[in-house]
């Protein structure tokens, strides 16, 4: 379904905004159910091996991680900081994870310094980067860089230990990436984001010995960043768009103070939660469907055979 859809079936029920303001509202709803519903298509796995280290930050697309288990397929527990602090006699378990913060580095910078920004193309019209982070001395760092229509790289003026928030103010045509002052690339802005985050996961206490051997090989369920709209012409699956047309509308009623408007928000809003359910059950349920490839007898032309 394209995006223009969910714009006009907008437009056809509430009337009154332009198209690039129904479809900054259409984003935001999008993101809302992204983050309180599995839709299709944004769980993955991935299989790592981790290092002889006690924190480790995962890659920038690991938005948020659902389950991890072992290679022996063994569950490790995702558990908040909090307990160990709040119990001194606390420990944490070798069969737990525990989700911290989240930073725009995927790997630590290797010492202090300018950071360099690069692009593998052109972008062909006008962007700011904004970064912020400690500098020498612990002092804050605050700084703009202006990327001009034919710049291809930048370099920061301010000296920066660690960095704590990167954005850019639009999506550009390819990625940003990032390198620390011995030219180690330590993040990536990707070219339909407009900023990063990576988690970061203490997976072994500091009172225990790190686990070596095949105990460190892992695979986790994670989801991934919501998709991005930037344009009426991207494309959303059919069953999604449905329940975002009826959660977009039911968004947009909500901010009108008609008693009428106010009752159609409910009807929208409770026909987004039914459409909803009904497209995320068949992932809940996790049932196999088998496919049966014998041939059809009322099908004769059909022998059975793809």
């Amino acid at each position: 379904m394209l995006i223009s859809e969910v714009v006009n079936y907008v437009k056809a029920r509430c009337g009154d905004a332009d198209d690039p303001t129904l479809l900054g509202e259409i984003i935001n709803t999008w993101k809302q159910l992204w983050l309180t519903l599995d839709a299709e298509n944004s769980m993955f796995e991935i299989d790592f091996n981790l290092p002889q280290s006690r924190i480790v930050t995962m890659p920038w697309y690991v938005y948020q991680l659902k389950y991890v288990k072992r290679a022996n397929g063994q569950p490790t527990r995702l558990n908040i900081p909090r307990a160990y602090y709040e119990d001194h006699s606390y420990r944490q378990s070798a069969l737990d994870w525990r989700p911290m913060h989240r930073t725009p580095l995927m790997t630590n910078l290797a010492a202090d310094g300018q950071l360099r920004f690069k692009l593998k193309k052109k972008n062909g019209t006008p962007f700011t980067l904004s970064i912020r982070g400690p500098g020498n001395y612990g002092v804050n760092e605050t700084e703009d860089i202006t990327f001009q229509a034919n710049d291809t790289e930048q370099r920061s003026q301010a000296v920066f230990a660690d960095v704590q928030t990167l954005s850019k103010s639009a999506t550009t045509l390819s990625d940003v990436e990032v390198y620390d002052v011995r030219d180690n690339l330590v993040t990536i802005i990707p070219a339909d984001r407009t900023e990063v985050w990576c988690q970061v996961i203490r997976v072994v206490d500091k009172a225990h010995m790190v686990i070596l051997g095949p105990y460190n090989y892992y695979t986790a369920l994670y989801k991934a960043h919501p998709p991005t709209f930037s344009k009426i012409t991207d494309v959303i699956p059919d069953d999604w768009g449905i329940v975002l047309q009826q959660a977009a509308v039911a968004e947009r009623l909500g901010t009108r103070k008609d008693e009428l408007d106010q009752k159609r928000q409910g009807n929208f809003a409770g026909r987004a939660v039914t459409f909803a359910n009904t497209v995320s059950q068949k992932d809940m349920e996790g049932q196999d469907r088998p496919i049966t490839l014998r041939q059809d007898p009322f099908t004769p032309r059909y022998h059975g055979y793809l």
